[in-house]
């Protein structure tokens, strides 16, 4: 799959269930039909789209708790014993729930239909950056949860971290950044590296090139 079927996050107050809503009018809003190789194609992924898109307005409905953001890009500096090291990513949804839960919710749409499972997401360092970003930019509700859901299955993983667990990933994490700093970091291809940023600068990927020696 190429794209996301449609701009999943753009749609954040769907009405409560059974309401009304024209599902088709609000995905061309935000449909890119250029992202697709013909007219076809882009009719096939829509049509898949919009069958989506109308699940989740019938199952999910109105959220619970209140909405903080969509699409919130959070940044912060941290100190990791010695080192210093900015820690970024971009939450999908932040909800605060009624019982003071904050959740960051991450919207899947691979083909597959999977999540993880919790003790794969619990285990998960990345997904652990998301917890410590949410904790230190907003620390006064009582707890955090950090979960995924595939928009095209509904299906959904939740991850609550327990003081035991926080311990391994502030280690590993702090084991990490060392180990980048000290240049003794191996790259681990796999299924990603075609979205990967600094892919041009990886080792994995062939020897760089010397440009003066070019005659």
């Amino acid at each position: 799959m190429r794209r996301t079927y449609f701009h999943w996050r753009s749609y954040t107050h769907p009405p409560a269930a059974g309401a009304s809503v024209d599902c088709c009018r609000l995905l061309l809003r935000h449909w890119r039909a250029e992202d697709y190789g013909d007219t076809r194609e882009s009719g096939l992924y829509f049509a898949r789209g919009l069958e989506a898109l109308n699940r989740y307005v019938q199952v999910m409905g109105q959220p619970a708790g209140q909405i903080i953001g969509t699409e919130v890009y959070l940044s912060r500096v941290v100190r990791l014993d010695s080192v210093r090291v900015r820690l970024g990513c971009k939450v999908d949804r932040l909800e605060l729930h009624p019982d003071d839960v904050l959740e960051a919710l991450d919207y899947k749409t691979n083909a597959g239909g999977r999540v993880p499972t919790p003790e794969t997401l619990a285990d998960d360092l990345a997904t652990f950056i998301y917890y410590v970003l949410v904790r230190i930019t907003y620390p006064k509700p009582a707890r955090v949860l950090v979960s995924q859901l595939n928009v095209l299955t509904l299906a959904k993983v939740e991850v609550i971290y327990d003081r035991v667990k926080v311990t391994a990933h502030k280690q590993a994490l702090t084991e990490l950044v060392r180990s980048i700093q000290s240049g003794d970091f191996e790259p681990r291809p796999g299924g990603v590296c075609s979205w990967c940023r600094v892919r041009d600068h990886c080792p994995v990927f062939g020897p760089d090139a010397d440009f003066d020696s070019l005659i």
